[in-house]
């Protein structure tokens, strides 16, 4: 067998070891790439199954009916809170009328007050 010499022993292990270690990332980057393929499958399932569930609803006529009542309520109590609020606009109006108006007769009197004593 052929001798080596201690350098040359010694780059021929490194590149051994280098060559070890990227085969290590190489199985490492596969097992990692079949977990995410793994993963992909399983979400395209839940995805397909979410699918034929909704396709089903969709052409249910009991499914369509209680959609279509949630609707309405929800359609209804829209109305209903647009309603206090506009209920609330209006008194809010009418309560910053009235403090406008406090503030003038404050002031006014506050004029006034100062004008009899001075």
């Amino acid at each position: 067998p052929c001798q080596l010499g201690g350098k040359a022993e010694g780059e021929m292990r490194a590149a051994v070891e280098a060559v070890k270690q990227r085969k290590t990332e190489a199985l490492q980057e596969v097992v990692e790439a079949g977990r995410g393929v793994s993963t992909s499958k399983t979400r395209a399932e839940e995805n397909e199954a979410d699918l034929r569930v909704a396709m089903w609803n969709l052409n249910d006529p009991l499914h369509k009916s209680v959609t279509q009542r949630k609707l309405d309520e929800a359609d209804a109590w829209l109305k209903a809170a647009l309603e206090q609020d506009r209920k609330y606009d209006r008194r809010k109006q009418v309560w910053e009328t009235e403090e406008s108006d406090i503030s003038e007769e404050r002031r006014v009197l506050s004029h006034l007050l100062a004008a009899s004593t001075g």
